[in-house]
């Protein structure tokens, strides 16, 4: 990697990474990953209205990077097994791809940091687009050639874009006091273009379709309910019910200091993505959560047919039945900081000596009737972020810390 700077005004960074590894395929011998950015500092031309505008910089990137493939992927395998009379013997396992490679993903990104009124107010802005080509899929091969486990091979593409926006002001400096903000926000669309001709399949709980985001939720459609015998009846076919990754999130912060005390608070957001409540699908279906209980007879508890009703369309429906918007707000941390005098911190040892209380999580505005629209864990395994099961909420914590310099 390289950089060159010309006239204090025009950066540019020229830069390759080639990767050799033992999981790709005898075919394919190395993987080169190019990158080169160029940065044009407009503030510091001659003609640039630094009065208006005192800082801006335009920016342009484009770079590449992958994925190799698992270890043994690409390799014919065979699974040791005990023939007739316990002989041994081996049956077919993996078919193995000698041209297999990484997934390469190449993304350009364009944008610019200014700075407006003397600086106080700071701008940036970011664009990208990136391509994967080559994704790894798992492909089914003909079983008559012996082996049954599907074959990863380099043939899917996805693409995703979005903005990045971040804004940092000054608001009030002064000398015994000063207020500062900070705003960050950004967007993110995906999309599976290319499977290969595989047929749409599930990696933990998102459903990967072509045509859809890359991580989405596809439900099982109620179709049809007898009001006499209170039962329901599912489709076939899946129809889709949300991206689970976030359409948009960010956070917002600020900071204000009188003399030597300094309060800070940060709260984050995200939302346009959809989340399995599988916590009332699962306390349903055992019959002992809230929305089955206050069906059931008071006080003994005897069932009714609301209640039965319900049951039977968590298991006809089964654990897409209920699909929640995860948008949320959350006050994630509040804290004050005091800056102990120095003849104080003297006396006790110390040069410079402050205090800080603080609190992190502590409120969480949110319409999703689950555990906590945050978590992506069912129990101890990670299902995508489209679950929140048998899992703890994030914990509420409060720290005081002291901290000395001697």
């Amino acid at each position: 990697q390289e950089t060159f700077g010309f006239a204090d005004q025009v950066f540019v960074a020229l830069g390759v990474r080639v990767d050799g590894n033992s999981a790709f395929g005898n075919n394919f011998k190395y993987q080169w990953y190019p990158k080169a950015s160029v940065a044009y500092s407009l503030s510091d031309a001659s003609f640039w209205p630094t009065s208006v505008v005192p800082t801006m910089k335009l920016r342009v990137a484009y770079g590449t990077s992958g994925q190799a493939p698992s270890q043994f992927a690409a390799d014919r395998t065979y699974t040791p097994t005990s023939a007739q009379n316990g002989q041994p013997a081996v049956t077919p396992n993996n078919l193995g791809d000698p041209d297999l490679g990484p997934e390469t993903s190449k993304e350009i990104e364009v944008g610019f940091d200014a700075g407006l009124l003397k600086d106080r107010l700071g701008i940036t802005f970011t664009y990208f687009d990136q391509t994967t080509n080559d994704a790894l899929i798992r492909k089914n091969e003909p079983p008559s050639e012996g082996f049954l486990t599907a074959q990863l091979t380099n043939i899917g593409q996805t693409k995703s874009s979005g903005i990045e926006v971040g804004v940092n002001a000054n608001l009030m400096s002064r000398a015994r006091q000063e207020l500062n903000a900070r705003v960050n926000f950004a967007t993110f669309t995906s999309e599976i273009t290319d499977l290969g001709g595989v047929a749409p399949f599930f990696v933990n709980d998102a459903r990967i379709v072509e045509g859809y985001p890359v991580n989405s939720i596809w439900r099982i459609p109620l179709v049809g309910w007898n009001s006499t015998t209170r039962r329901h009846t599912a489709g076939i076919d899946r129809v889709y019910a949300g991206q689970i990754d976030p359409k948009w999130y960010g956070s917002v912060a600020g900071d204000y200091r009188l003399g030597p005390f300094t309060v800070t608070a940060m709260a984050d957001f995200q939302g346009g993505n959809t989340k399995m409540d599988f916590s009332h699908y699962w306390d349903t279906r055992v019959r002992s959560g809230d929305h089955y209980l206050s069906l059931v007879q008071k006080p003994n508890g005897a069932t009714t047919p609301a209640a039965d009703s319900l049951v039977d369309l968590v298991n006809t429906i089964g654990s897409t039945v209920f699909i929640e918007k995860a948008d949320f707000l959350a006050l994630s941390e509040l804290s004050l900081n005091y800056n102990v005098q120095d003849g104080l911190s003297r006396r006790l040892g110390f040069r410079r000596m402050s205090m800080r209380l603080s609190g992190r999580n502590l409120y969480l505005w949110s319409k999703f009737p689950g555990v906590d629209p945050r978590l992506v864990w069912r129990g101890n395994v990670a299902v995508g972020g489209s679950a929140d099961f048998d899992s703890p909420p994030v914990p509420r914590v409060f720290l005081f810390t002291v901290r000395g310099t001697r």
